[in-house]
């Protein structure tokens, strides 16, 4: 029976995050929710149209892992952050974000997908590695971009890719 303890508590735990309720970090205070201007919203209240968690953080940190994440950053001095899917999806609408200076993005996705939602006069520059993967910019195109919103990605994109949409 030794020889097969180790793998039925390997099983055992997998089983045990699977059958779980999802948990998230609201007890903890760092996330605000909103209805759409600035109407606060009680926990557990759910919006028709979007179901992003809302941060005032200005850095991300997001790890997806066999999920997916929402997030809308709202913050007025973002610094940019860290991104990483394996298996798994990020979303992060960037429209009510603001910064000063060039901000970067550290992506890391493999065998999943990072979605960018930015204005469309924000400059994006790549600076990521993309194995059987790839970067596509679906914004429309804009010669008038605003000298001091720059997002630079860095990182690596294997088997996967970032998507770049405006709204």
């Amino acid at each position: 029976i030794k020889q097969y303890a180790i793998p039925l508590v390997i099983m055992a735990l997998g089983l045990l995050f699977i059958l779980n309720p999802k948990r998230t970090c609201r007890g903890r205070g760092r996330f605000n929710r909103f209805h759409g201007r600035g109407e606060e919203v009680q926990p557990g209240d759910k919006t028709d149209t979007e179901d992003y968690d809302i941060t005032q953080e200005t850095t991300l940190d997001i790890v997806s892992v066999f999920s997916g994440i929402k997030k809308r950053v709202l913050s007025k001095q973002f610094k940019g952050g860290e991104i990483t899917c394996v298996f798994g999806g990020a979303e992060i609408n960037l429209m009510n974000a603001d910064f000063t200076s060039p901000i970067t993005l550290d992506l890391t996705t493999i065998f999943g997908g990072t979605k960018l939602i930015m204005p469309a006069n924000w400059e994006l520059r790549s600076e990521a590695s993309a194995i059987f993967g790839g970067i596509d910019d679906k914004r429309p195109h804009s010669t008038n971009f605003v000298p001091d919103k720059i997002i630079i990605l860095k990182g690596t994109i294997m088997f996967g890719g970032v998507e770049v949409n405006s709204y």
